[in-house]
């Protein structure tokens, strides 16, 4: 079997919105223009990218007189990781590519128990269920172990301590960004999860699958989202809570902004547009005839599909987008050593293919564990693992790197396999199946393989083929 490229991280994509929180004191209200502090802070929402200093949605904001918030509490900028949706207040510089950050906040979805797990060993691809809700594991899924025996998320197993972050509305799966594998068993530790309530009695209430006891229960309402939180370990499938705090009322998270608060975000949409609004994430989405859609228009507002939105914040915490912009699906991956890289054009070559770089690409370094790794950072002959787009114009854009140890293992390659006059091809980069062991028969066009091989110079010579469990993605 062919080992499944393991990508780690993306956050380029895969965007959640949790704006603010109630922990820490609760937030801090936008600035507004004021005498001696201009031009005005804005409000950013979204996975980091990368270090050097924080970057998120393509803006690389300096955190050295940051107030850095983690789980409602005061932390520095190395307990934060690239994967982790956070929101940033600060000002941008008029290049629109730097900034500096006055406050960056982090709070997980869920810090928890995992129920059941149905990880391929594969792809490494599937769900968990941690803390009742589920979780969807992708491709796209950063993992993080502080457990040296587990270096690969199929290794997660019922009983392990997570924290997740990911997209969400509160009551739909989890779209995870990051999962982090804190220890094996539970350990006395506390544990939260956040989500919509349901079934609601005077002792307790319902969390996706989990039953939580909570004495005050009568004092919530079905359809609240809330966070709940204690120390008490899971059994059958009952958790006792020992606080429970109301996030909102109507199923979704409120964004921590004041009226008219500039707002930038990306993420996954979580329900699709009714009624000229959709939820980001958690965050509502109002649209108008004023906004001005990139990549795609209104009908294309549907969930799962990946956007970037630009807007004001309203009195009620919805967005008033002006701009909408449909973020390229990711769906090829490769394994290899990179040929040469330019930084004057931010691109990188693999495999005979051209891959530009943006401020929103990821990055990590598995292999020397450098926390700002950037383009500066690569040598030819360095192992990448990449995930790559197809660009409206026929680009190739690289949405995550991430530079792996040298194994001295087969180069890999997989995407939709597409044939023009009898040549193969995946991403445009030709491939030859004549070396294939045993005789590999090309799949029809479209259908996802996975390749082992050789890059000859000219073409992917490949050894071993096989259909890939992944999708597309979105």
């Amino acid at each position: 079997m062919i080992r499944t490229l393991k990508w780690r991280a993306l956050a380029l994509m895969a965007l959640t919105l949790l704006v603010g929180a109630c922990a820490d004191g609760g937030g801090e209200s936008g600035t507004g223009v004021q005498p001696g502090r201009q031009p005005r802070e804005t409000i950013h929402t979204g996975p980091i990218t990368g270090f050097g200093s924080v970057f998120v949605n393509g803006i690389e904001f300096e955190t050295g007189s940051s107030r850095i918030v983690v789980d409602g509490v005061r932390k520095s900028e190395l307990d934060l990781a690239v994967g982790m949706i956070v929101t940033v207040r600060g000002v941008v510089d008029s290049n629109g590519h730097s900034g500096a950050a006055s406050r960056v906040q982090y709070a997980s979805d869920i810090n928890g128990l995992v129920l059941s797990a149905s990880i391929s060993p594969l792809s490494e691809t599937g769900t968990l269920n941690v803390m009742g809700r589920t979780v969807m594991i992708t491709e796209d899924t950063m993992f993080d172990s502080k457990i040296p025996s587990v270096k690969s998320i199929s290794q997660i197993v019922p009983g392990n301590v997570v924290e997740i972050s990911g997209h969400t509305s509160g009551a739909s799966d989890i779209h995870a960004t990051r999962v982090a594998l804190k220890s094996l068993a539970y350990d006395g530790g506390a544990l939260g999860v956040k989500g919509v309530i349901s079934n609601v009695t005077d002792f307790g209430f319902d969390i996706g699958t989990l039953h939580v006891n909570y004495p005050l229960a009568s004092s919530l309402i079905a359809g609240w989202y809330v966070d709940a939180s204690g120390t008490q370990n899971i059994v059958n499938n009952s958790w006792t809570a020992a606080d429970v705090v109301k996030l909102g009322d109507s199923g979704v998270k409120p964004p921590q902004t004041t009226e008219g608060d500039p707002w930038t975000g990306q993420g996954v949409i979580t329900a699709g547009l009714v009624e000229n609004t959709f939820n980001l994430g958690e965050v509502s989405i109002s649209v108008s005839s004023a906004t001005r859609y990139i990549g795609g228009t209104s009908m294309n507002l549907v969930v799962d599909r990946r956007v970037s939105v630009q807007g004001i914040a309203l009195a009620n915490g919805t967005i008033d987008a002006t701009q909408i912009e449909f973020t390229p699906i990711a769906v090829f991956g490769s394994t290899s050593g990179l040929q040469n890289s330019n930084a004057s054009a931010s691109t990188i070559k693999l495999l005979g293919a051209t891959l530009q770089i943006d401020g929103e690409t990821i990055f990590r370094d598995d292999r020397d564990a450098v926390r700002s790794f950037n383009l500066s950072n690569m040598s030819v002959g360095d192992r990448l693992a990449i995930r790559f787009a197809q660009t409206a114009d026929g680009g190739l854009l690289a949405t995550k790197i991430i530079r792996v140890q040298p194994t001295g293992s087969p180069d890999e390659l997989s995407g939709p396999i597409m044939s023009e006059n009898g040549a193969y091809s995946v991403a445009g980069i030709p491939i030859s199946l004549s070396n294939c062991s045993p005789a590999c028969k090309a799949p029809p066009d479209g259908v996802f393989v996975e390749l082992e091989g050789t890059w000859t110079g000219v073409e992917f010579a490949v050894k071993k083929l096989e259909i890939s469990d992944s999708t597309s993605g979105n």
